[in-house]
């Protein structure tokens, strides 16, 4: 785990569960927190510019998807992103 990462989390909330995808650059990454006791994480799926995960608020049946993207700056990289987020979308429906 990214050291910078869980000093954030512990800052903001100390008993969290959280997701992040650690971008090399000035920008840092990107990150998500959510209480555990409120949702059922079903499947976390990351890349290295992007991760999705699928969830339930506990005592539902609804499912939902959450994304959050870092989008490449080349060409070729948001080819590949795209290409990666269409698989993603077809595995949560296959599991969902």
């Amino acid at each position: 785990m990214n050291e910078k990462a869980q000093s954030i989390k512990n800052v903001l909330w100390r008993e969290v569960e959280f997701v992040a995808v650690y971008i090399e650059g000035n920008s840092g990454g990107i990150m998500c927190l959510w209480d555990g006791t409120k949702l059922k994480v079903r499947l976390i799926v990351s890349s290295s510019s992007l991760y999705s995960i699928l969830f339930t608020p506990m005592g539902s049946k609804e499912v939902f998807i959450i994304n959050n993207v870092y989008a490449p700056t080349t060409l070729v990289g948001r080819k590949i992103l795209w290409s990666t987020l269409k698989q993603m979308h077809e595995a949560f429906l296959e599991i969902s």
